[in-house]
């Protein structure tokens, strides 16, 4: 392949990478926004630079680097691929993490797919250091355009089934790399990861069989989940946006119906 269609493919990768970090962190708020206090939500903010930084030691600090220095754009495309299958696992995790009360639990699921990108965006910087101003670009445009499609995102698909989605994006970046390097069967590893996650959506889309799960016992849980322990009451409509989840939730005893701003207010 022509250099210059090899950076270009580099490039786009990153803009994926960096796009598909962004559009995970805040479809995250919006789930912890549901299943914790307020006061916790911002907490993925930090995790996620948390997440950065421990790829970064972890590249520089390890063999790692020498992985890099080696095999150079098949390593990249690893942990590409490990990011994108740790999105829809990890969302699951959360969803069937059944301690609210500590956080710390929350924090180490969600951490995993961070740890990931940082892997990718630092090893890729260190390998690819040249193009650095390119990688860069690529990397802001990718970020900020993250920024503004989880508004569509969130009120098309929901912030759980939206979060699964993002998983087919770095996917898509390893499989973009895994063919411009000279391994290109190693593609087919990506290309089934592309379907499984696909299938995953799309087969929640059509019953949202992962869900959260207010009918369990948490502690110090929000108002809804206690409201919806008790079988007779149910949730008659539910809408995912950008700010919040409404829900409104009928109560048998008395034919009363509440909404519900993610689960509390």
């Amino acid at each position: 392949m022509p250099k210059s269609n090899y950076k270009l493919s580099m490039q786009v990768s990153v803009f994926l990478m960096s796009f598909s970090v962004l559009l995970y962190e805040l479809s995250l708020t919006r789930v912890f926004g549901v299943l914790l206090w307020y006061h916790f939500v911002f907490v993925v903010v930090s995790v996620s630079v948390l997440g950065l930084g421990i790829g970064a030691w972890l590249l520089y600090r390890t063999r790692l680097k020498n992985r890099v220095d080696k095999l150079g754009v098949m390593e990249l495309s690893l942990y590409a691929l490990i990011f994108g299958v740790s999105v829809p696992i990890s969302i699951i995790a959360v969803l069937l993490y059944p301690y609210p009360h500590m956080i710390s639990g929350y924090i180490l699921i969600v951490l995993v797919p961070f740890i990931a990108a940082g892997l990718f965006l630092s090893g890729t910087f260190y390998r690819y250091g040249k193009d650095s101003q390119h990688i860069y670009f690529a990397d802001l445009v990718g970020g900020g355009l993250g920024s503004l499609a989880v508004i569509p995102l969130l009120e098309h698909f929901g912030a759980i089934n939206g979060a699964i989605l993002i998983g087919i994006i770095p996917c898509i970046a390893s499989l973009i790399m895994y063919m411009v390097s000279e391994h290109k069967a190693k593609a087919i590893v990506s290309i089934i990861m592309i379907l499984l996650i696909t299938s995953l959506f799309t087969a929640n889309m059509g019953s949202e069989f992962l869900g959260i799960q207010f009918g369990l016992n948490y502690e110090n849980a929000k108002t809804m989940f206690g409201m919806l322990r008790d079988n007779k009451n149910e949730i008659l409509f539910t809408e995912w946006n950008a700010f919040a989840r409404t829900d409104v939730v009928k109560r048998q005893r008395d034919e009363v119906k509440w909404i519900f701003t993610d689960g509390g207010a």
